[in-house]
């Protein structure tokens, strides 16, 4: 969600619009382990689109290795009838 809200989309914009991303399904692949007071950064984003969802990927790395990889399928679903809905161009441009 922090990535949307820096972007202008926060919650209350989506819920003004009628639609809101949804998780549908996550994939987690372990690379290496991590630690307890090891330091870890992540990196995400869109690496596919569809017409009614959007695949986020994400790694999580340590001293610039990859320690886990992540892809995260959202879908857009309405409020009103809960089934997925077309991703409007202006969003899809947002995270481009």
């Amino acid at each position: 969600m922090a990535h949307s809200v820096s972007l202008g989309w926060d919650h209350a914009a989506y819920r003004a619009f009628g639609s809101v991303f949804m998780v549908r399904r996550h994939e987690i692949d372990y690379v290496a382990q991590v630690t307890l007071g090891q330091t870890i950064s992540a990196e995400t984003w869109v690496s596919e689109w569809k017409q009614a969802s959007c695949i986020r990927s994400t790694e999580l790395l340590r001293d610039g290795k990859v320690v886990a990889r992540a892809a995260t399928t959202w879908a857009f679903i309405s409020l009103t009838s809960g089934r997925p809905q077309r991703i409007p161009d202006d969003i899809r441009g947002l995270f481009a």
